[in-house]
């Protein structure tokens, strides 16, 4: 038997090497950010959590059942993580336990790098989803080389963001894969070699092992992620409007239904029983039920088989019909309706506490960043390229290829694989606007799509261009096709090296020093008080307790913590920390941004106070007199002084403030100065606020928190409440309290009603 060439077996597989190069690229950007990390910093907060949890496994060969650092006073003994997202707890210490004893690597070199390795591994399951979708490989390896380098997606799989998402995504894209598989069998000729099966039936039965392939895929997504829903969601859509369309019905009740029923059950090993009520469960209940009574009436044959293709659309106009109708007799099932249509475009911030997150993002401010987060933005910014570059994003031609995918399926091939590239990409979009966490699930779509479009598109040139008797006129098509090609792949490739590259651990020396004093300086019962987000901070390093944290967003006592900072310091606030047992109170320079949150927590969304900061933009001086000239955004605040001198000291005197708006300006009743100073004007008509002189920049302050307990505390170092708060730390803007409770007023006794119920 003669020996293939090696130079035809390469040629042959091609993109066996392709694959790889894109692979090796996804890698390296995903891996840049890992190089600017030393111990014990990771990216971001949340990581933090994920990180002490794997130390728990690889300690005491399980997670705590009893997290006694997180949610002080309210819930007895802490949280039980045995109930949580097993999987994502696990799926790094597993890759400990088996590079450890070869490498003899640390667990945070794992919580380093392995997040950018699962994160490379989507790039190559890209490939598989986009090759079993179109069949093509071309397709698939430039949305696997997409995937590789499109900025949306790589804050989330960065090296040290040991996170949610490195380990979901894999099994999303295995069980979206899988399913795929699972529809597209009724087209292969292949047989399942391993069983003799009734003829006729092979086909039947691989379908069913991908399909549980694909439920037990999900089902492992669901035990690192809650954002299972997203994946059930498209292949509902999906499978509701084939069947509608009366396309492929026998087809998709086995892999739909056989899919469903594995994840459904199998979900529960890893203690993540889904919500009957969520609309995910709902939703793909209600579209099995449907498929069950369209073979019902088919093999009973109540209706006449040339009327078949209208009994889905009859059926599932009648299902509508009677939910609405339900929905508008019942206004609970009603208001549950409405509040899962909004959950697709506020996924995370829908409510009051959750609209604060960081995470949560209008739908005018991810149109704004599409040509960043999905496209050449970062590149043009910083290499100085000519603005017509961002016209190459990715978005551009991902929006192309939807609607190419559209048009094929209305006029020429009126395949399923159309329909669900185009709810992939509408829905995951739908996700996105609402929530910047889930622009990293969109990068699939995104991706794939505009992989789709270049190989579609450019098939379509040269059929045209076959038709022409001159072939130089085709040759040099396909030639700028290919630099095209390459071009738009090149500035993307920027885009994503300059993301990759600005992605900075959020852990400062300022911050960490803060929570090694604690550390070191307090006793293991102390419990601080700080703003939730950076509770995950406080239990892995600090190694402290803390009310509220990065997973707690409960009414209490997240409103209650609000209120003690954004209110003047009461009885109330006093019994509050009494109640929590609170040994500590840290504020620090991140709370000035998030002050709106907390704000809006405290009031429950009736009115939100912020401290906008202004900066230096102007200074004007003529003799002994100074005029200083503060911007932020349209607004401005000028501030007016005179110099004096009093022997060896310089001062100032006859100091007032205006503020500046599109809508006039105003004299502002009081100006702070050295955190200890505040000066009344005796402006007529000055408004109730106040102006904060801080070096180069000045915070304005509503007359409504000027005396909160943050601004004192921070601002003022506590000025008027020493008796109640000894400062014990104070260092690079972090300051840290100790409370007095010696010196508590005896009507405090730490009886607390917390604040109202969220609504």
């Amino acid at each position: 038997m003669e020996l293939p060439k090696l130079s035809d077996w390469v040629l042959k597989n091609y993109w066996v090497f392709l694959l790889a190069f894109i692979f090796l690229i996804g890698l390296y950007l995903r891996c840049i950010p890992g190089t600017k990390l030393t111990y014990p910093k990771l990216q971001a907060i949340d990581p933090y959590f994920i990180y002490r949890m794997g130390e728990n496994i690889i300690q005491n060969g399980t997670v705590p059942k009893h997290d006694s650092l997180a949610a002080w006073g309210t819930i007895p003994g802490g949280p039980d993580r045995t109930k949580e997202h097993l999987v994502v707890f696990w799926a790094y210490p597993v890759m400990y336990f088996l590079l450890h004893p070869l490498f003899g690597v640390s667990f945070y070199w794992i919580a380093v790098w392995v997040p950018a390795f699962f994160g490379a591994i989507q790039v190559l399951l890209t490939y598989f989803l986009a090759k079993a979708l179109f069949d093509d490989r071309r397709i698939a390896l430039l949305s696997a080389f997409f995937v590789a380098i499109v900025p949306g997606i790589l804050y989330r799989v960065a090296a040290g963001f040991i996170e949610k998402e490195p380990v979901a995504g894999i099994f999303m894209l295995l069980g979206l894969y899988f399913f795929i598989k699972s529809v597209k069998t009724e087209y292969r000729e292949k047989k399942f070699a391993l069983f003799r099966l009734p003829k006729g039936r092979e086909n039947l039965f691989v379908s069913v092992i991908y399909a549980v392939f694909s439920g037990l895929s999900l089902a492992l997504m669901a035990g690192a992620w809650g954002g299972v829903r997203i994946p059930l969601i498209i292949i509902g859509v999906f499978v509701f409007l084939i069947s509608f369309l009366n396309r492929h019905v026998n087809r998709l009740l086995v892999s739909h239904i056989s899919m469903f029923v594995v994840f459904f059950v199998t979900s529960r090993v890893f203690h993540v029983s889904p919500n009957l009520s969520s609309a995910s469960v709902v939703l793909n209940t209600g579209v099995a039920s449907l498929l069950i009574i369209r073979y019902a009436v088919e093999k009973l044959s109540l209706v006449q088989k040339e009327n078949l293709k209208y009994v889905m659309p009859a059926i599932a106009i009648f299902s509508l019909i009677c939910v609405f109708t339900v929905a508008y007799i019942e206004p609970d099932i009603g208001r549950w309706i409405g509040d899962n249509i909004a959950r697709v475009t506020n996924p995370i911030s829908l409510g009051v506490i959750p609209s604060t997150v960081a995470e949560s993002q209008p739908a005018g401010q991810f149109l704004r960043n599409t040509l960043t987060t999905f496209g050449t933005g970062y590149a043009v910014t910083v290499f100085k390229l000519p603005e017509f570059i961002t016209f190459l994003s990715i978005i551009y031609f991902a929006f192309l290829g939807v609607f190419l995918m559209v048009y094929e399926f209305l006029y020429r091939k009126f395949g399923f694989e159309y329909v669900f590239g185009v709810i992939f990409f509408i829905l995951c979009m739908a996700l996105a606007m609402g929530a910047i966490r889930l622009n990293y699930v969109f990068a699939f779509p995104v991706s794939i799509s505009a992989g789709y479009f270049f190989v579609r598109a450019g098939s379509y040139v040269m059929q045209i261009l076959k038709k022409t008797e001159n072939r130089n006129i085709a040759k040099y098509v396909k030639i700028t096709g290919i630099v095209l090609v390459f071009v738009v792949c090149s500035v993307n490739f920027l885009s994503g090296f300059v993301m990759a590259s600005n992605i900075y651990p959020s852990l400062d020396d300022s911050w960490y020093n803060a929570l090694i004093w604690l550390r070191d300086n307090t006793s293991k019962d102390s419990v601080i008080l700080e703003w939730w987000d950076f509770g995950w901070w406080f239990h892995e390093i600090a190694e402290r307790r803390t009310l509220v944290d990065g997973g707690y967003h409960s009414n209490i006592p997240t409103r209650d913590v609000a209120k003690f900072f954004t209110t003047p310091l009461s009885n109330k606030s006093l019994n509050f920390l009494k109640n929590f047992s609170v040994t500590y109170v840290m504020v620090s320079p991140d709370l000035i941004p998030k002050f709106g949150a907390m704000s809006k927590i405290a009031n429950w969304g009736t009115k939100v106070d912020v401290l906008p900061v202004f900066t230096l933009s102007n200074t004007y001086q003529e003799g002994n007199k100074v005029l200083l000239e503060y911007s932020a955004g349209g607004q401005k605040i000028i501030v007016a002084y005179s110099i004096v001198k009093e022997g060896n000291m310089t001062g100032m005197a006859n100091i007032t403030a205006l503020v500046k708006t599109g809508y006039g300006q105003a004299y502002i009743r009081d100006i702070g100065v050295n955190g200890e100073r505040v000066i009344r004007t005796d402006k007529p008509n000055a408004i109730n606020a106040m102006v904060y002189l801080a070096g180069n920049n000045v915070i304005f302050i509503p007359g409504a928190v000027e005396d909160c307990v943050f601004v004192r505390l921070y601002l003022f170092n506590g000025k008027g409440l020493e008796n109640l708060f000894e400062k014990v730390y104070d260092s690079a803007g972090i300051k840290i309290y100790r409370v007095r409770y010696e010196n508590f007023p005896d009507s405090v006794t730490g009886e607390y009603t917390p604040y109202g119920t969220a609504t």
